[in-house]
């Protein structure tokens, strides 16, 4: 941080406020129902690319691919899912969300931006797990609060297979990695089939980073 300013630390000595970087504050809360398949989540337009979040399910996996823009604005999320059920979700943006207080505390950076406000409810980070998880294999990760905190996988992978489905035809399958509720204290990192269907010539593809990141936050 600057030679000015504030600065806050937590137990360990890591920053959690200072008056040069920008907090992320909570935008959105939501619960959305998902399918089998790639789903589209309609979230409110923001100018910065959110932070989205979502808590692991017990059924079936799912992952974030990818956040949709339209114009200069963030308009989507999309989420793949191995089955149905409901997503219960939360976007955050860089920068302070509800109006500002007339008491409390507002903490500006040397450019006059407003990097945390105590209006707003802003990210807390509850853990960072990094891990190795090859196509079709698993780990197991030991969390803080598996049924209350939400959660974000990075690197998104994906992979495309074909098998044969009897002369001419071929039955195709997307799988991408995900994420899945196990126990309070335990998120399963795996493989996950979200499409398929019949085509008339083998195929394969995909991308897929075995290095993983998964990242926990608190509500």
């Amino acid at each position: 941080m600057a030679d000015y300013g504030i600065q806050v630390e937590n137990s360990s000595g890591e920053i959690q406020i200072d008056s040069t970087y920008k907090n992320y504050a909570l935008k959105q809360t939501g619960s959305t129902g998902v399918a089998y398949g790639q789903n589209v989540i309609d979230i409110t337009d923001v100018s910065s690319a959110p932070i989205f979040a979502a808590k692991a399910n017990s059924s079936y996996y799912h992952c974030l691919y990818g956040l949709a823009e339209s114009g200069s604005n963030y308009t989507d999320a999309y989420v793949d899912a191995e089955g149905s059920f409901t997503l219960a979700w939360k976007t955050f943006v860089p920068g302070n969300v509800q109006t500002l207080p007339t008491y409390g505390l507002i903490i500006r950076n040397s450019s006059n931006e407003i990097v945390f406000s105590s209006a707003d409810t802003w990210l807390k980070l509850k853990g960072v797990y990094s891990r190795s998880v090859a196509l079709n294999a698993t780990s197991d990760v030991t969390v803080n609060d598996a049924a209350n905190n939400y959660f974000y996988l990075s690197d998104y992978s994906w992979n495309l297979w074909s098998e044969s489905a009897g002369p001419p035809l071929f039955h195709f399958m997307y799988e991408a990695r995900g994420i899945k509720y196990i126990n309070a204290t335990t998120v399963r990192i795996g493989t996950f089939q979200f499409g398929d269907g019949i085509i008339p010539a083998e195929i394969t593809g995909g991308a897929w980073y075995n290095d993983c990141t998964l990242i926990e936050f608190g509500v």
